[in-house]
């Protein structure tokens, strides 16, 4: 439930961030780099094994794009 009020605190963010920056792109790259930092750490803070890499190759082709 937590996650679901952080997520429309987004745009208002971002868009005040685009102000600030006077750039809706610096705004995106710093949107998405937190995002990546912050995704990373929980990964590298849960994930107890890695997963198979040949698993990982077999996928189809529109699994990395998701």
């Amino acid at each position: 439930m937590a996650l679901g009020v952080f997520l429309t605190w987004q745009a208002p963010i971002n868009a005040e961030a685009s102000r600030r920056l006077a750039s809706p792109s610096l705004a995106a790259l710093l949107s998405l780099t937190l995002s990546f930092s912050l995704v990373l750490l929980f990964a590298l803070l849960t994930v107890r094994t890695l997963p198979d890499l040949s698993r990982l190759t077999a996928a189809p082709w529109w699994v990395w794009i998701g």
